[in-house]
């Protein structure tokens, strides 16, 4: 058996129900969260690409 095998295929609603606790929780698990990623991140992004 491989720890694969071991995670639930609803492991992003268990993650979901955990937080409902938070009410300042912010989910990046479901969706594409509509935040830009700092300059420097797509800098580095950019210069990973090109090397």
């Amino acid at each position: 058996m491989n720890r694969l095998s071991e995670i639930s295929p609803f492991i992003v609603m268990d993650i979901v129900k955990k937080s409902q606790k938070y009410k300042d929780a912010i989910h990046f698990e479901i969706g594409e969260p509509d935040l830009q990623p700092p300059k420097k991140v797509w800098d580095y992004a950019e210069k990973a690409v090109k090397d």
